[in-house]
């Protein structure tokens, strides 16, 4: 399939408001979140998870700051994302309550080969000045092991913003592992630092969506066999595809990418 090609760099800063490619292998992605399934009330308005929510934060107003869904490719060859938070604490001098959290939901049942969500629990409370206050809890044998929750598809993993966290490696050769993403913080907290203000569209970089006839559903297919999709399921349907070539607008047979389906 012709079409124009774009290296999409690493990290926010060499991203686009609608994807940033988190490390290697692994791309997050805003774009068709603003739809259909993402946007059913039993995603958005679950009312288990916003009773949690309502105890978090206190009583205090709240709101969908992001959703996103975070694909680790497949790649026998990869490696863990440095240990990071997602955001800094709002006061330099204390310890305030949670303003903002993620909620992981993976949309495949989790294994150690699929690579997990590794957190260090505890450690949004040392985070505000990071080097001084991590070799205090250490030295005070504060510090908690990381975990690794397996989550089974549909589960959530809550944790607070500015926990030390990381994707783990997805060592499998078949399978990728997606995962939604869902943020919310107290209604006054913005991010401009997860996602750049420059979009796709604004960039003129081309985007090419797949149909059937171009073999985009096949691929799709292969990507999403597990769902157990039909033979005229596809028919139709378009795709935005990244590559984990660094982002390609197109897929080479063999190759692996991202997928996100847009109608």
């Amino acid at each position: 399939m012709p079409g124009a090609e774009y290296a999409l760099g690493l990290g926010a800063r060499n991203g686009f408001r609608e994807i940033v490619r988190r490390n290697g292998s692994r791309y997050e992605c805003r774009m068709g979140t603003s739809s259909a399934p993402f946007t059913d009330d039993k995603v958005r308005k679950n009312k288990t998870l916003h009773s949690t929510l309502h105890s978090i934060f206190g009583g205090s107003d709240y709101y969908l700051l992001g959703c996103s869904v975070v694909v680790s490719c497949a790649d026998p060859g990869s490696s863990h994302q440095q240990w990071h938070v997602d955001g800094g604490h709002v006061d330099s001098e204390n310890h305030l309550p949670c303003h903002c959290l993620n909620v992981f939901v993976p949309l495949v049942d989790l294994t150690e080969d699929l690579g997990p969500t590794e957190i260090r629990p505890g450690t949004h409370v040392y985070s505000r000045n990071m080097s001084k206050m991590m070799l205090g809890a250490k030295a005070r044998k504060e510090l908690k092991p990381p975990v690794a929750p397996l989550l089974k598809r549909g589960s959530a993993l809550l944790f607070d913003y500015r926990v030390l966290h990381r994707g783990m490696a997805n060592i499998s050769s078949t399978t990728d592992r997606p995962v939604l993403v869902l943020t919310y913080a107290k209604t006054w907290f913005k991010d401009v630092f997860n996602f750049p203000n420059r979009s796709l569209e604004e960039e003129g970089v081309r985007v090419d969506l797949y149909n059937d006839r171009e073999g985009g559903v096949e691929a799709f297919r292969r990507w999403y066999d597990k769902e157990g999709w039909g033979e005229e399921e596809g028919k139709g349907k378009r795709f935005l595809v990244f590559g984990a070539g660094c982002g390609k607008g197109w897929m080479e047979e063999g190759e692996r990418g991202v997928f996100i389906l847009l109608s």
